[in-house]
């Protein structure tokens, strides 16, 4: 169920014109990438956040809560280019996971609960102490939290 929950986010997000590869997002991601393979930018990484909980609905179902992260991160440039463009990103993700709350009828209801942006911090290819470079990107989050009533 969450694996299915998560490739369809990817695909709805895919098929939205301002998130279509590769001309606006290179590359998207099931869970975050390798090191290795984060060099793509901009890119977008779907995976499960918190511990899900699950809870009884009635005597017969439970509740399933899910919550996904939408990572999207872009190479910084220049002063606040990247940072726009991210923003920019982050907006767009929420209007299309908000117009589709049911994820394509896979979940019983959802809804961006979180959205924040990190700024420009060092990279893949870089650590902690690095200043901000080429190697450097801005990243944002959009957390999607939803449910699906089981038997």
């Amino acid at each position: 169920m969450r694996k299915e929950i998560i490739q369809k986010i990817i695909d709805i997000l895919k098929a939205d014109e301002a998130l279509a590869t590769p001309s606006k997002i290179r590359k998207y991601y099931f869970g975050y990438p390798p090191a290795h393979l984060a060099h793509f930018y901009p890119f977008i990484a779907v995976k499960l956040t918190r511990p899900g909980t699950v809870e009884a609905y009635t005597s017969f179902k439970e509740k399933h809560n899910i919550n996904v992260e939408i990572i999207v991160e872009v190479q910084y440039l220049k002063d606040d280019v990247s940072e726009k463009e991210c923003l920019d990103f982050l907006d767009r993700i929420e209007d299309v996971m908000d117009a589709n709350p049911t994820v394509d009828s896979l979940v019983t209801n959802g809804r961006v609960v979180d959205t924040f942006s990190q700024g420009a911090a060092p990279g893949s290819f870089s650590y902690a102490l690095t200043p901000v470079s080429e190697y450097s990107v801005v990243n944002g989050v959009v957390v999607f939290s939803c449910y699906v009533i089981k038997t």
